[in-house]
Protein backbone atom coordinates (compact mmCIF):
# COMPACT_ATOMS: atom_id res chain seq x y z
CA UNK A 1 0.00 0.00 0.00
CA UNK A 2 1.27 3.49 -0.80
CA UNK A 3 0.67 6.77 0.96
CA UNK A 4 2.01 10.07 -0.17
CA UNK A 5 2.25 13.65 1.04
CA UNK A 6 3.15 16.34 -1.45
CA UNK A 7 5.71 18.92 -0.43
CA UNK A 8 7.87 21.60 -1.97
CA UNK A 9 11.59 21.15 -1.50
CA UNK A 10 14.58 23.43 -1.68
CA UNK A 11 18.16 22.68 -2.65
CA UNK A 12 21.22 24.62 -1.55
CA UNK A 13 24.87 23.54 -1.28
CA UNK A 14 23.88 19.98 -2.16
CA UNK A 15 21.34 19.96 0.69
CA UNK A 16 17.64 19.31 0.20
CA UNK A 17 15.18 20.87 2.65
CA UNK A 18 11.52 19.90 2.80
CA UNK A 19 8.57 19.74 5.14
CA UNK A 20 5.41 17.68 4.89
CA UNK A 21 3.41 20.54 6.46
CA UNK A 22 3.88 23.69 8.48
CA UNK A 23 0.96 22.76 10.79
CA UNK A 24 1.39 20.60 13.87
CA UNK A 25 -1.96 18.88 13.31
CA UNK A 26 -1.60 18.09 9.62
CA UNK A 27 0.67 15.81 7.60
CA UNK A 28 0.72 12.01 7.73
CA UNK A 29 -2.20 11.03 9.96
CA UNK A 30 -1.04 8.06 12.02
CA UNK A 31 -4.61 7.54 13.25
CA UNK A 32 -5.74 6.39 9.81
CA UNK A 33 -2.91 4.11 8.66
CA UNK A 34 -4.03 0.44 8.33
CA UNK A 35 -2.15 -2.35 10.05
CA UNK A 36 0.95 -3.16 8.00
CA UNK A 37 4.64 -2.35 7.76
CA UNK A 38 5.69 0.73 5.81
CA UNK A 39 8.97 2.10 4.50
CA UNK A 40 9.45 5.83 4.13
CA UNK A 41 11.22 7.29 1.11
CA UNK A 42 11.49 10.73 -0.40
CA UNK A 43 10.41 10.89 -4.04
CA UNK A 44 11.74 13.96 -5.85
CA UNK A 45 10.20 15.02 -9.13
CA UNK A 46 12.29 17.65 -10.89
CA UNK A 47 11.14 20.22 -13.42
CA UNK A 48 12.58 18.10 -16.27
CA UNK A 49 10.43 15.16 -15.09
CA UNK A 50 13.39 13.24 -13.66
CA UNK A 51 12.48 11.26 -10.55
CA UNK A 52 14.82 10.24 -7.76
CA UNK A 53 14.20 8.34 -4.53
CA UNK A 54 16.06 8.87 -1.27
CA UNK A 55 15.98 6.90 1.97
CA UNK A 56 16.12 8.61 5.36
CA UNK A 57 18.79 8.47 8.07
CA UNK A 58 18.26 9.79 11.57
CA UNK A 59 21.06 12.19 12.49
CA UNK A 60 19.04 14.02 15.13
CA UNK A 61 19.30 13.61 18.89
CA UNK A 62 15.93 11.86 18.98
CA UNK A 63 15.65 8.08 19.16
CA UNK A 64 12.99 5.76 17.78
CA UNK A 65 9.50 6.32 19.16
CA UNK A 66 6.18 4.57 19.61
CA UNK A 67 2.76 6.09 18.95
CA UNK A 68 -0.59 4.71 20.10
CA UNK A 69 -3.79 5.66 18.28
CA UNK A 70 -6.91 6.91 20.05
CA UNK A 71 -9.02 4.11 21.52
CA UNK A 72 -11.69 2.83 19.15
CA UNK A 73 -13.86 -0.21 19.87
CA UNK A 74 -11.76 -0.94 22.97
CA UNK A 75 -8.52 -1.34 21.02
CA UNK A 76 -5.67 0.72 19.65
CA UNK A 77 -2.99 0.56 17.02
CA UNK A 78 0.61 0.63 18.15
CA UNK A 79 2.94 2.30 15.66
CA UNK A 80 6.69 1.82 16.06
CA UNK A 81 8.60 4.50 14.16
CA UNK A 82 12.25 3.54 13.72
CA UNK A 83 15.40 3.93 11.65
CA UNK A 84 17.30 0.87 10.47
CA UNK A 85 19.80 -0.28 7.82
CA UNK A 86 19.68 -2.80 4.99
CA UNK A 87 22.96 -3.68 3.29
CA UNK A 88 24.41 -0.45 4.62
CA UNK A 89 21.52 1.65 3.33
CA UNK A 90 19.66 3.60 6.04
CA UNK A 91 15.88 3.64 5.98
CA UNK A 92 12.91 4.71 8.08
CA UNK A 93 9.96 2.44 8.68
CA UNK A 94 6.58 2.34 10.44
CA UNK A 95 5.27 -0.90 11.88
CA UNK A 96 1.52 -0.79 12.67
CA UNK A 97 0.05 -3.47 14.93
CA UNK A 98 -3.23 -3.84 16.81
CA UNK A 99 -3.15 -3.94 20.64
CA UNK A 100 -5.94 -4.61 23.10
CA UNK A 101 -5.34 -1.59 25.34
CA UNK A 102 -3.10 1.37 26.02
CA UNK A 103 -0.09 1.08 28.34
CA UNK A 104 -0.66 2.30 31.89
CA UNK A 105 1.03 5.69 31.28
CA UNK A 106 -0.58 6.46 27.89
CA UNK A 107 -3.91 8.33 27.59
CA UNK A 108 -6.24 9.30 24.78
CA UNK A 109 -7.15 12.76 26.08
CA UNK A 110 -6.05 15.07 28.88
CA UNK A 111 -8.16 17.64 30.71
CA UNK A 112 -6.74 20.56 32.68
CA UNK A 113 -9.25 22.33 34.93
CA UNK A 114 -7.61 25.74 35.35
CA UNK A 115 -6.13 26.97 38.63
CA UNK A 116 -6.74 24.97 41.84
CA UNK A 117 -5.35 24.73 45.36
CA UNK A 118 -5.03 28.20 46.85
CA UNK A 119 -5.14 29.70 43.34
CA UNK A 120 -8.86 30.36 42.89
CA UNK A 121 -8.52 32.18 39.58
CA UNK A 122 -11.23 34.67 38.67
CA UNK A 123 -14.00 35.34 41.19
CA UNK A 124 -17.58 36.56 41.08
CA UNK A 125 -19.73 36.54 44.19
CA UNK A 126 -19.50 33.09 45.76
CA UNK A 127 -18.15 31.50 42.59
CA UNK A 128 -14.51 30.91 41.67
CA UNK A 129 -12.98 29.98 38.36
CA UNK A 130 -11.16 27.04 39.95
CA UNK A 131 -14.42 25.58 41.30
CA UNK A 132 -16.36 25.93 38.05
CA UNK A 133 -13.48 24.70 35.88
CA UNK A 134 -13.20 21.59 38.08
CA UNK A 135 -16.92 20.84 37.78
CA UNK A 136 -16.62 21.14 34.01
CA UNK A 137 -13.47 19.03 33.88
CA UNK A 138 -14.88 16.18 35.94
CA UNK A 139 -18.07 16.17 33.87
CA UNK A 140 -16.07 16.12 30.61
CA UNK A 141 -13.85 13.30 31.90
CA UNK A 142 -16.88 11.22 32.85
CA UNK A 143 -18.56 11.75 29.48
CA UNK A 144 -15.44 10.75 27.55
CA UNK A 145 -14.85 7.68 29.70
CA UNK A 146 -18.42 6.53 29.11
CA UNK A 147 -17.52 6.54 25.40
CA UNK A 148 -14.59 4.23 26.12
CA UNK A 149 -11.70 6.71 26.11
CA UNK A 150 -8.83 6.77 28.58
CA UNK A 151 -8.74 10.26 30.10
CA UNK A 152 -6.17 12.00 32.30
CA UNK A 153 -7.11 14.98 34.45
CA UNK A 154 -4.51 17.30 35.95
CA UNK A 155 -6.46 17.79 39.18
CA UNK A 156 -9.61 16.25 40.64
CA UNK A 157 -10.26 18.43 43.69
CA UNK A 158 -8.18 16.32 46.07
CA UNK A 159 -5.30 18.78 45.93
CA UNK A 160 -4.48 20.69 49.11
CA UNK A 161 -6.19 24.06 49.31
CA UNK A 162 -2.90 25.53 50.53
CA UNK A 163 -0.99 24.27 47.48
CA UNK A 164 0.14 26.95 45.03
CA UNK A 165 -0.42 25.33 41.65
CA UNK A 166 1.04 28.38 39.91
CA UNK A 167 4.53 28.40 41.34
CA UNK A 168 4.95 24.61 41.31
CA UNK A 169 3.63 24.04 37.79
CA UNK A 170 7.09 23.01 36.50
CA UNK A 171 8.06 20.82 39.46
CA UNK A 172 8.45 17.09 38.83
CA UNK A 173 4.82 16.48 39.80
CA UNK A 174 3.58 19.92 38.78
CA UNK A 175 0.85 20.57 36.26
CA UNK A 176 3.06 20.81 33.17
CA UNK A 177 5.12 17.68 33.74
CA UNK A 178 2.21 15.44 34.73
CA UNK A 179 0.26 16.53 31.65
CA UNK A 180 3.25 15.82 29.43
CA UNK A 181 3.69 12.41 31.07
CA UNK A 182 0.15 11.48 30.03
CA UNK A 183 1.25 11.31 26.37
CA UNK A 184 -2.30 12.29 25.43
CA UNK A 185 -3.20 13.18 21.86
CA UNK A 186 -5.34 16.17 22.83
CA UNK A 187 -5.31 18.50 25.84
CA UNK A 188 -8.22 20.76 26.77
CA UNK A 189 -7.52 23.38 29.44
CA UNK A 190 -10.77 24.77 30.86
CA UNK A 191 -10.98 28.34 32.15
CA UNK A 192 -13.31 31.31 32.66
CA UNK A 193 -12.27 34.87 31.86
CA UNK A 194 -12.04 37.65 34.41
CA UNK A 195 -11.03 40.75 32.44
CA UNK A 196 -14.18 42.06 30.77
CA UNK A 197 -12.48 44.62 28.49
CA UNK A 198 -15.38 46.99 29.22
CA UNK A 199 -17.73 44.58 27.50
CA UNK A 200 -21.38 44.05 28.28
CA UNK A 201 -21.48 40.78 26.33
CA UNK A 202 -19.21 37.83 27.11
CA UNK A 203 -18.88 34.64 25.10
CA UNK A 204 -16.63 31.77 24.15
CA UNK A 205 -12.91 32.09 23.33
CA UNK A 206 -10.81 29.12 22.22
CA UNK A 207 -7.05 29.72 22.20
CA UNK A 208 -4.98 27.61 19.81
CA UNK A 209 -1.31 27.19 18.87
CA UNK A 210 -0.19 29.62 16.18
CA UNK A 211 1.13 26.84 13.91
CA UNK A 212 -1.92 24.62 13.74
CA UNK A 213 -4.91 24.15 11.49
CA UNK A 214 -7.71 25.97 13.32
CA UNK A 215 -10.56 23.71 12.21
CA UNK A 216 -10.81 21.91 15.55
CA UNK A 217 -10.75 25.12 17.58
CA UNK A 218 -13.38 26.60 15.31
CA UNK A 219 -15.57 23.49 15.75
CA UNK A 220 -15.39 23.76 19.54
CA UNK A 221 -16.46 27.40 19.46
CA UNK A 222 -19.24 26.79 16.95
CA UNK A 223 -20.73 23.79 18.76
CA UNK A 224 -20.72 25.62 22.10
CA UNK A 225 -22.41 28.66 20.53
CA UNK A 226 -24.95 26.52 18.65
CA UNK A 227 -25.81 24.21 21.55
CA UNK A 228 -25.36 26.22 24.74
CA UNK A 229 -27.19 29.51 24.30
CA UNK A 230 -24.05 31.61 24.30
CA UNK A 231 -22.20 33.63 21.66
CA UNK A 232 -18.74 34.24 20.23
CA UNK A 233 -16.69 36.68 22.27
CA UNK A 234 -16.46 40.22 20.87
CA UNK A 235 -12.81 40.50 21.96
CA UNK A 236 -10.75 41.77 19.01
CA UNK A 237 -7.21 41.23 20.35
CA UNK A 238 -5.58 38.04 19.05
CA UNK A 239 -8.73 37.02 17.17
CA UNK A 240 -8.12 34.61 14.28
CA UNK A 241 -11.71 33.54 13.55
CA UNK A 242 -15.08 33.80 15.29
CA UNK A 243 -14.45 32.47 18.77
CA UNK A 244 -10.87 31.41 17.95
CA UNK A 245 -7.78 33.22 19.21
CA UNK A 246 -4.02 32.89 18.74
CA UNK A 247 -1.91 34.62 21.39
CA UNK A 248 1.84 34.76 20.74
CA UNK A 249 4.55 36.77 22.48
CA UNK A 250 4.80 40.32 21.19
CA UNK A 251 7.92 42.47 21.19
CA UNK A 252 7.05 44.05 24.53
CA UNK A 253 6.60 40.60 26.10
CA UNK A 254 9.96 39.46 24.72
CA UNK A 255 11.70 42.54 26.03
CA UNK A 256 10.19 41.98 29.48
CA UNK A 257 11.48 38.39 29.52
CA UNK A 258 14.96 39.53 28.45
CA UNK A 259 15.00 42.21 31.15
CA UNK A 260 13.93 39.67 33.77
CA UNK A 261 16.66 37.26 32.64
CA UNK A 262 19.30 40.00 32.79
CA UNK A 263 18.30 41.02 36.33
CA UNK A 264 18.25 37.42 37.51
CA UNK A 265 21.54 36.49 35.84
CA UNK A 266 20.51 33.81 33.39
CA UNK A 267 20.67 33.55 29.59
CA UNK A 268 17.44 34.86 27.99
CA UNK A 269 15.10 32.32 26.47
CA UNK A 270 14.94 32.08 22.68
CA UNK A 271 11.47 33.61 22.37
CA UNK A 272 10.11 34.96 19.09
CA UNK A 273 6.80 36.46 17.97
CA UNK A 274 5.88 32.95 16.76
CA UNK A 275 6.15 31.51 20.29
CA UNK A 276 2.77 30.80 21.97
CA UNK A 277 2.25 33.03 25.01
CA UNK A 278 -0.08 30.74 26.98
CA UNK A 279 2.09 28.31 28.91
CA UNK A 280 -0.38 25.41 28.79
CA UNK A 281 -0.29 25.44 24.98
CA UNK A 282 3.43 26.16 24.65
CA UNK A 283 4.91 23.90 27.30
CA UNK A 284 2.90 20.76 26.46
CA UNK A 285 3.81 20.83 22.76
CA UNK A 286 7.58 20.36 23.10
CA UNK A 287 9.67 21.60 20.20
CA UNK A 288 6.58 21.92 17.99
CA UNK A 289 5.24 24.85 20.03
CA UNK A 290 8.50 26.39 21.21
CA UNK A 291 8.49 25.16 24.83
CA UNK A 292 11.38 26.78 26.64
CA UNK A 293 11.20 26.36 30.44
CA UNK A 294 14.47 24.45 30.84
CA UNK A 295 15.23 25.28 34.47
CA UNK A 296 17.52 28.26 33.91
CA UNK A 297 15.09 30.56 35.75
CA UNK A 298 15.50 29.30 39.31
CA UNK A 299 12.13 30.73 40.36
CA UNK A 300 10.52 27.79 38.56
CA UNK A 301 11.29 24.13 38.09
CA UNK A 302 12.04 22.51 34.74
CA UNK A 303 9.71 21.26 32.06
CA UNK A 304 11.47 17.96 31.48
CA UNK A 305 9.71 17.69 28.10
CA UNK A 306 10.66 21.16 26.83
CA UNK A 307 12.79 19.78 23.99
CA UNK A 308 10.70 16.69 23.26
CA UNK A 309 9.65 15.80 19.72
CA UNK A 310 6.47 14.25 21.12
CA UNK A 311 3.94 16.94 21.99
CA UNK A 312 0.28 17.26 22.87
CA UNK A 313 -2.11 19.28 20.71
CA UNK A 314 -3.40 21.71 23.34
CA UNK A 315 -6.22 24.27 23.47
CA UNK A 316 -7.22 26.69 26.21
CA UNK A 317 -10.98 27.16 26.33
CA UNK A 318 -12.32 30.28 28.04
CA UNK A 319 -15.96 29.26 28.51
CA UNK A 320 -17.19 32.75 29.37
CA UNK A 321 -16.69 35.78 31.60
CA UNK A 322 -17.08 35.53 35.37
CA UNK A 323 -18.07 39.20 35.78
CA UNK A 324 -20.77 39.11 33.08
CA UNK A 325 -23.94 37.78 34.67
CA UNK A 326 -25.43 36.17 31.58
CA UNK A 327 -22.21 34.21 30.98
CA UNK A 328 -21.80 33.15 34.60
CA UNK A 329 -25.43 32.07 35.05
CA UNK A 330 -25.38 30.12 31.80
CA UNK A 331 -22.23 28.23 32.76
CA UNK A 332 -23.34 27.57 36.35
CA UNK A 333 -26.72 26.21 35.22
CA UNK A 334 -25.78 24.59 31.92
CA UNK A 335 -22.14 23.54 32.14
CA UNK A 336 -22.99 19.89 31.22
CA UNK A 337 -24.27 21.20 27.87
CA UNK A 338 -20.96 22.99 27.31
CA UNK A 339 -19.14 19.72 27.95
CA UNK A 340 -21.55 17.86 25.63
CA UNK A 341 -20.62 20.32 22.89
CA UNK A 342 -16.92 19.60 23.45
CA UNK A 343 -17.53 15.84 23.35
CA UNK A 344 -19.48 16.31 20.14
CA UNK A 345 -16.53 18.20 18.65
CA UNK A 346 -14.09 15.43 19.62
CA UNK A 347 -16.33 12.81 18.02
CA UNK A 348 -16.68 14.85 14.84
CA UNK A 349 -12.96 15.58 14.48
CA UNK A 350 -11.07 12.71 16.07
CA UNK A 351 -13.27 9.64 15.79
CA UNK A 352 -13.62 8.88 12.10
Amino acid sequence: MKYGIKSDFYTQNNTISFSSTDKINEGLDLETIPINEYYIFIKLTFSNSDIKYYSLKNTSSYSDLTYYTITKSNSNNKIDISFNQYNGIPYMNLCVKKVDSLPEDIYDFAIDPGHGGKDKGAKSGDYTEAELALKCGLDLKNKLEILGFKVFISRDGSESQTEDTTTNMYDENGRINILNKSHAKLLLSLHLNENIYNKKLGGIEVYAPSNCNLDFASSIAKNIVDDCGTNYSSLKSFKAEDGVYVRNFNNADILAYKTRASKSGYEPYNITTSTPYLYIIRETGGISTGAFVDGRNKLYGKNIFYNSNIGIEAYQIELGYMKINTDLENIVNNYPQYMDAIVKTIQENYIK
